[in-house]
């Protein structure tokens, strides 16, 4: 097979089948789509010195988009769980009245989910275990 013959296109099917599924999965398994995306890309690169076409620049496309998104997204869940621990640990912090507002709950809402017993909380309702509902 001459340089630059595209037929054998294995790589290329294998990056936009990988870049496809790490954009699909990117929303429940961030590890998992970066690796997956990652090998998409390394894929991708590998058909493109064989040869352009264009289900190799979209399994290339894909696999970027993918491995963007998984990184963002991973970002915002480890932000989001460190302002839980630091709201946890301090519940006056800055932190809480952060994590309130993403919420979209008022600080005292806040303060008593993590802790129904303190004073002010009276009327949430709990359940059998002491958790707000």
């Amino acid at each position: 097979m001459a340089k630059g013959d595209v037929s054998d296109n294995k790589f290329g099917f294998a990056s936009f089948i990988l870049g496809l599924f790490s954009l699909i999965f990117v929303w429940a398994l961030f590890i998992p789509s970066i690796v997956m995306g990652i090998t998409g890309i390394i894929f991708a690169i590998i058909q493109l010195r064989k040869g352009k076409n264009g289900l190799t620049i979209a399994g290339l496309i894909l696999s970027i988009i993918a491995v963007i998104a998984a990184i963002v997204l991973l970002f915002n869940v480890m932000a989001f769980v460190s302002f839980i621990a630091a709201c946890q640990t301090d519940p006056n912090s800055s932190a809480c009245t952060t994590l309130a507002e993403k919420m979209g709950v008022d600080a005292e809402t806040l303060k008593c989910m993590n802790d129904p017993n303190a004073p002010g909380c009276e009327q949430f309702p709990t359940n059998s275990t002491g958790v707000a509902k």
